[in-house]
C-alpha cells in the first residue's frame, strides 16, 4: 500500500476516480473539491460572458465604419458632381448663353474693364 508523507497509509489509494462517481455525486472528496471552487467557475463564466459581449461590440462596430467608409466615398463623388456642375454653370461663356438668349436682351461688353482713380482724400 502507498504511504503518505507522515507515514500513514493513503485510505483511499485502491479507490480509483471515475467519471461515472463524479457525475452522481458519490465522491464527497470531489463535491467538496467543487464547492470550495464555486466562485472562481462563477467569476471564469463572468469573464467568458464579458469577454463574448465585448467581441461582438468591436464586431458591430467593424460593420459600421465599413457602411461609413462606403458612404463616404459616395458623398465625395456627390460633392465632386456638385463642384464640377458649379464650375460649369459659373463659367462667364455660359451665363451669357443663359443671359444673352433669353428675353433680357442683355450683351456682354466689347470693351475691356477698365479702373477708375479718384483722388485720396486728406484728413
Amino acid at each position: 500500500m502507498a504511504e503518505s508523507i507522515n507515514g500513514r497509509q493513503s485510505e483511499d489509494s485502491g479507490r480509483k476516480f471515475s467519471l461515472k462517481q463524479f457525475l452522481r455525486g458519490d465522491d464527497p472528496r470531489m463535491m467538496a473539491f467543487i464547492r470550495r471552487q464555486i466562485p472562481l467557475i462563477v467569476l471564469v463564466i463572468v469573464l467568458v460572458m464579458i469577454y463574448i459581449g465585448n467581441r461582438y461590440d468591436s464586431q458591430c462596430d467593424l460593420v459600421r465604419i465599413e457602411r461609413m467608409k462606403e458612404e463616404l466615398v459616395d458623398v465625395r463623388y456627390q460633392a465632386l458632381n456638385i463642384t464640377s456642375d458649379v464650375s460649369a454653370k459659373s463659367k462667364p461663356s455660359y451665363i451669357e448663353q443663359v443671359v444673352g438668349g433669353g428675353t433680357y436682351g442683355l450683351q456682354s461688353s466689347k470693351q475691356p474693364p477698365y479702373r477708375i482713380v479718384g483722388r485720396k482724400k486728406r484728413r
